[in-house]
């Protein structure tokens, strides 16, 4: 076993903890949002290998569900719920946020990904690192941007319903 990744899966779920924590203080709206997210982001992540096999993960994950590593689905709901907290606490306008959302959350994807696949973390199939943004192709940052737009216009939907 490889201590790095259990050292990732060990630290995200420490800050998933503590996220899910204080937005159960905000309340169960917020609470919902994240557990959400996480499970929104777990079965994107199992969808998109299983239909499009762009990418897989590496075998060291300790804690996956099929494909898709547990840490991954935590991890899109620390940055997609971060970015919506965000925008909500500067105040940016409902119809202009899932945007801002958006932009948010594919800032820090330009740097995990660049960073994740050198650490063989995951592997992009027939991209080479020289390739796309540090051998990002740029369909994943596209998705990055629909997927964080969609989750944060329907949840903050929700949220004006509720």
């Amino acid at each position: 076993m490889d201590p790095i990744y259990l050292l990732l899966e060990v630290a995200a779920a420490i800050f998933f903890v503590l996220a899910a924590w204080l937005a159960l203080r905000r309340g169960r709206l917020p609470f919902l949002e994240l557990i959400s997210a996480a499970t929104f982001g777990l079965l994107l992540e199992e969808g998109d290998q299983l239909i499009f096999e762009t990418y897989h993960y590496a075998d060291a994950w300790v804690l996956s569900v099929d494909r898709a590593p547990l840490v991954i689905g935590l991890t899109w709901a620390l940055i997609i719920a971060g970015a919506m907290r965000i925008t909500d606490a500067l105040g940016v306008r409902r119809r202009y946020a899932p945007f801002v959302d958006s932009v948010l959350a594919i800032s820090l994807d330009l740097a995990f990904d660049a960073i994740a696949i050198r650490m063989g973390l995951w592997t992009w199939r027939g991209v080479g690192s020289a390739d796309g943004w540090f051998g990002v192709p740029a369909g994943n940052f596209y998705a990055w941007l629909f997927v964080t737009w969609a989750f944060s216009f329907l949840s903050r939907w929700v949220r004006d319903v509720a």
